[in-house]
């Protein structure tokens, strides 16, 4: 700033051009700071938003999970397998003992079978989540024992009860009632929803009122590379030994997934059948017949006549967002941060200890 004189001796205060260069460039700086400051906060709310959907979503999955197996009953069966269609994707199924409510009917029984899958989104076959690591249905069905009841819906009748499970010869059990594919008639794994045909599928968000009807088995419709395991209780440098279908999410070395690798306790299972089940009781790994499709075949089956039930079982999945934040996006060793779908996804694990 400064003062001049005028002809007549009168002062004129003014500014000159470089100190409005300087007060243009304050005001820029404080106008890009601002802005620097409030996309920061827009990103950590973002980022908080996004954990609490997930952490949110995967927490309210591990509570269903863990009473489920709370009430499991080693009366009855645990089964670890595979179904046709579903190159390694895992089901988990067990019998429980406790009041299980009908969500279809107005039944209540004393026992119940749950199942865990995946299954692809019908409404996503045609979209970008049309690819193996793509966003599934994470479903869970269980089946009210009822033996007084006709089979309907979520109600498994028909004179089935405890009792007639286990009394069930092993073969009969894992073959027939159990099922060695989505096809084996009036098998649990026949009734479990399929991807195939289309209507046997669930549609998430649903379009119509019979979409709406199922939505009661759906945990998560943005769901993928289900993992379950289970241990003995055996380590193997001070770390707990799992065995069963692992989803290799990340290589050693950080590069792409390379898929679901098999990680069984006994390495000689494709080698056993129910038969060899029928003879020693205490195999608890073997193969399983399918129609077609001869690989991958692992089933892992305990009954009340098997001498040693696991410790706990490990399930894990994977969850995305649409919205997350660069920060919480998968990353590899080439890429820094991964692009598309594959960028947005988070993976969880829930151990449940078994028989506690």
């Amino acid at each position: 700033m400064r003062t001049s004189f005028n002809n007549t001796g009168a002062t004129r205060k003014g500014m000159t051009m470089i100190e409005m260069l300087v007060a243009v460039a304050i005001l820029s700086f404080i106008i890009l700071a601002f802005g620097t400051i409030l996309t920061q906060t827009q990103k950590v709310i973002k980022t908080s938003q996004t954990s609490m959907r997930t952490n949110g979503t995967a927490s309210a999955i591990a509570k269903v999970i863990r009473n489920d197996l709370k009430q499991l009953t080693q009366n009855g069966f645990l089964c670890i397998t595979q179904t046709k269609g579903d190159n390694s994707i895992p089901r988990l199924l067990f019998t429980t003992a406790g009041t299980t409510y009908s969500k279809t009917n107005n039944v209540t029984g004393q026992y119940g079978i749950p199942m865990y899958g995946t299954i692809a989104n019908q409404l996503g076959t045609n979209s970008s989540y049309a690819s193996l690591t793509s966003p599934s249905c994470l479903v869970r069905q269980k089946w009210v024992l009822d033996p007084t009841s006709t089979s309907s819906g979520d109600v498994w009748g028909g004179g089935v009860d405890m009792t007639y499970i286990g009394n069930l010869p092993v073969d009969d059990l894992s073959n027939d009632f159990i099922g060695t594919a989505d096809n084996t008639p009036n098998s649990l794994l026949n009734a479990f929803p399929k991807e195939t045909p289309p209507t046997d599928g669930l549609y998430v968000p649903p379009r119509n009122q019979d979409d709406l009807s199922k939505l009661w088995q759906v945990l998560s419709n943005e769901t993928s590379r289900l993992s379950v395991m289970w241990t003995d209780g055996d380590t193997t440098g001070g770390v707990l030994n799992w065995y069963g279908l692992y989803y290799n999410d990340v290589d050693s070395d950080g590069s792409s997934p390379t898929g679901r690798k098999q990680i069984p306790r006994d390495s000689t299972w494709d080698n056993k059948t129910i038969a060899d089940v029928i003879i020693t009781p205490s195999i608890c790994e073997f193969r399983i017949p399918y129609p077609t499709d001869s690989t991958n075949n692992y089933r892992a089956l305990w009954t009340k006549d098997t001498p040693s039930w696991p410790k706990a079982i490990k399930i894990s999945f994977v969850l995305y967002d649409q919205a997350m934040a660069e920060d919480m996006q998968a990353k590899s060793k080439d890429t820094p941060v991964a692009q598309g779908i594959e960028a947005r996804r988070r993976r969880y694990e829930i151990i449940c200890p078994i028989g506690r």
